[in-house]
Formats: structure tokens, C-alpha cells, sequence
């Protein structure tokens, strides 16, 4: 991140009423978070969890879009809400088991995972497993963006049976797929 866009994000976190600040929409950690914090704010992240935030960062995307940073500073970034959101099989991605590991291993993180069946609450029964997930931090929502893929109570009593937070999309329920709501 230039040191200009640098300024004019904090500019915008500064001149916000609101105690919170979210990172979301793209990947966050592509940049340096640890450099956008500011005294008396509440910052959250939500990532897919493939980039591990402490290690320096020198990426192009298939886009040929190109990204640099520095390693994050824990210290500052621990004391940020982290939901990592690992995309499953079902959205035809493969998880990267280092940088899970990574993030399995924080106790200043959350997993949110989104599932369609009884197949996908398997598949992530596997993953709590293999990365040793305290259930009590995994969330699970349903995909979709109709009313009627929200509306699966036996799914739910399901999910909510093996030990899970049940993490309901509002937005969905309320305007299903209407943008800008």
C-alpha cells in the first residue's frame, strides 16, 4: 500500500463516528493492516484464510495484479477480530494446510465456514479434526441467497448437534439477493 493511500485510509478511520472498523470484501491481509490501526478503534477482519499476515508478502494474481507487503506485527494485530473463512470443496478450492495451521493455532480467531449439505458439515467435522478446532470457535452459515436456502431447520439442528454456532445470514433472510441493502 502506497504511504498516500496509506494516510487518506487513516484520514477515513480517523474522521469515522463509529468505534469499529472492518476489514472485508477482496482479501484484507493482501495488505498492512498493522499500519491502518488507530488508538480508540475496534478493528475486525474477515479473511479466506490463505495468507498468513506475519510473513512479508510478494504476490501477483492471476490477474496480474501485484502485491507487496512487510510482515504484520502480531502484537498489533492480535488484538483484532479475526474471522477466517476457508473456502470448502464445495466452492472448488483447495485449502492450503501451512496457512491453516497458522491460523488454527491463534486463539485471537474465529472460523466461519459455509455449507450447503450434510456432506459440507462432514467435510468440516474433517478440518476441525485435522487442525484441532475448539468447536466453540466455528461458526456456520448456509450458502445462498434466497430465502428458501436460509430456511433449512433440519440442517441447522443438525449443525447445531455436532457442537456448532449456527451463524444465521440476516441480510439474506431479510432482502435475499437485492444488492446495495
Amino acid at each position: 500500500m502506497e504511504a498516500s493511500t496509506r494516510e487518506q485510509v487513516l484520514a477515513i478511520i480517523n474522521k469515522s463516528a463509529s468505534p469499529n472498523v472492518i476489514f472485508t470484501g477482496g482479501e484484507p491481509t493482501l495488505y498492512p493492516l498493522d499500519a491502518l490501526v488507530v488508538e480508540g478503534k475496534r478493528f475486525h477482519v474477515e479473511t479466506n484464510g490463505t495468507i498468513i499476515p506475519t510473513e512479508p508478502l510478494n504476490i501477483t494474481l492471476a490477474d496480474g495484479s501485484r502485491f507487496q507487503r512487510e510482515a504484520m506485527n502480531e502484537a498489533v494485530i492480535r488484538q483484532f477480530n479475526w474471522v477466517i473463512s476457508p473456502k470448502m470443496n464445495n466452492a472448488n478450492q483447495t485449502l492450503d494446510e501451512k496457512v491453516l495451521h497458522y491460523w488454527a493455532e491463534k486463539d485471537w480467531c474465529i472460523f466461519k465456514f459455509i455449507i450447503q449439505n450434510s456432506n459440507d458439515l462432514t467435510e468440516v467435522d474433517k478440518l476441525v479434526n485435522r487442525f484441532n478446532l475448539d468447536k466453540k470457535r466455528v461458526y456456520i452459515g448456509l450458502e445462498g441467497c434466497t430465502l428458501e436456502s436460509q430456511l433449512k431447520p433440519d440442517l441447522v439442528d443438525e449443525l447445531m448437534e455436532r457442537g456448532y454456532n449456527y451463524s444465521p445470514r440476516l441480510h439474506v433472510l431479510l432482502w435475499g439477493a437485492k444488492r446495495k441493502k
